[in-house]
């Protein structure tokens, strides 16, 4: 298990780097995925009409898929998005989550449960908050993409390293 200094210097990796891609809508529920930052050409192609271009032929050098239940807020902390929003194609989720796609990360912090703030060179900042518990149906409240790796956190508030395959 990483500890949070282990934590710390991972996640200062996604500093000043750009959302270039997001996958979310009718078939994720409230989930989601940001692609960040330099643009790798994925192993095979994914051959899924719901996906942009960009989306089925690249993957970020870092990425967040989160599981859990989360809000995107601006500077003046107006809600633009939330994990309860519509997520069809047009939906606020979906337009709120799209408003992140260029912008860049400038810090990221956690509370002692694992909660993520992420802030974003426009002022939005995107709250998550690791609520999935042990009595849930999912096992994954965030996972962080970084470099081979997975930084997930688990139902059980247990932080894990899992090798990408």
């Amino acid at each position: 298990m990483p500890t949070e200094d282990q934590l710390k210097k991972e996640i200062e990796q996604l500093f000043d780097k750009e959302v270039f891609a997001l996958t979310c809508g009718p078939s994720t529920g409230s989930r989601f995925k940001l692609e960040i930052g330099k643009k790798v050409l994925r192993e095979r192609y994914i051959n899924n009409p719901h996906l942009t271009e960009e989306n089925r032929k690249f993957q970020g050098e870092y990425s967040l898929m989160v599981y859990c239940s989360w809000r995107l807020q601006d500077k003046n902390d107006k809600v633009i998005a939330s994990w309860q929003d519509s997520n069809e194609k047009e939906g606020l989720m979906t337009k709120g989550l799209e408003s992140l796609v260029g912008d860049k990360i400038t810090n990221i912090s956690f509370s002692p449960q694992f909660d993520c703030v992420i802030n974003f060179t426009s002022g939005r900042y995107l709250n998550i908050f690791s609520d999935v518990s042990r009595e849930g149906n999912n096992d994954t409240n965030w996972r962080f993409g970084i470099k081979g790796k997975y930084l997930i956190l688990h139902n059980d508030y247990q932080l894990e390293y899992v090798e990408k395959r």
